[in-house]
């Protein structure tokens, strides 16, 4: 628990590559759900840790309000300096908390039941809090959205619907977690399972863009071949081994 006694966390360091939280063991998680949050706020957090982005899964539901947490006050932070260091007022400054007081402080209600809506519908929590202020800028919200406003019903239906238009796009987000590496992959393991149906459902949005698959197959390496057979024919096999064919030819000429 020394962790209560660590410096807060410089808004603008990036928590996709480090967080307050991030290295507390599974006991030290335990302690700080049962002396912080309430049993009502943990019944459903069996189905949300299944249900979440795939990079969070396996990972304790005190280290994802943690994380949460840092991509708010991270992005509250960018937010704060796009509009003006004034654009909410005086008091600004002390909505976006700090990263180390979130398990101390009555906000932790607030951040554990917003981060438990993007654990519902797998949005990456960046994504959710982007699509949260960008909701308030479009309804002309003078101030950004503190805490306890981040899943109003508004909030929580643009998130879903601005969500269903990334997969639709060529910017969908994928995990950077090398369990889901496609060398890694598991049949039997549910995630691993789970992640290749996900992506051959979205390969399919994208009309089998042979350049994207040939992307996640040869260079980020998240494709799994027998997947691709399963989902699209040999032939896009075929034809994406024979685009990578013809890259490398072109580069060595």
């Amino acid at each position: 628990m020394n962790q209560l006694n660590t410096a807060a966390q410089a808004p603008h360091i990036n928590p996709n590559e480090t967080y307050y939280g991030a290295g507390l063991t599974p006991d030290e998680c335990d302690t700080y759900e049962e002396l912080f949050v309430a049993p009502r706020l943990k019944i459903e957090e069996p189905e949300l840790g299944r249900s979440c982005w795939f990079d969070y899964r396996h990972t304790h539901a005190v280290i994802r309000t943690f994380k949460f947490a840092a991509h708010y006050r991270y992005l509250y932070s960018i937010k704060r300096a796009e509009r003006g260091d004034n654009a909410d007022g005086p008091g600004a400054a002390r909505r976006g908390f700090t990263g180390d007081d979130i398990f101390q402080s009555p906000l932790l209600v607030y951040m554990w039941t917003a981060r438990q809506h993007a654990d519902r519908y797998t949005i990456p929590y960046s994504l959710y809090i982007r699509y949260v202020f960008e909701c308030a800028e479009q309804r002309r919200w003078r101030r950004l959205p503190a805490a306890q406003q981040l899943y109003q019903q508004v909030f929580i239906d643009h998130a879903i619907s601005r969500w269903s238009e990334t997969m639709l796009s060529d910017h969908a987000p994928l995990p950077e977690s090398e369990r889901y590496l496609a060398f890694n992959f598991d049949e039997e393991d549910e995630d691993k399972a789970e992640f290749q149906l996900w992506l051959m459902d979205w390969l399919k949005t994208r009309k089998n863009d042979t350049v994207l698959i040939y992307t996640l197959l040869f260079e980020r390496c998240l494709v799994c071949p027998q997947m691709l057979v399963q989902n699209f024919g040999q032939d896009a096999l075929r034809r994406v081994t024979s685009y990578a064919r013809r890259l490398r030819a072109a580069q060595v000429a």
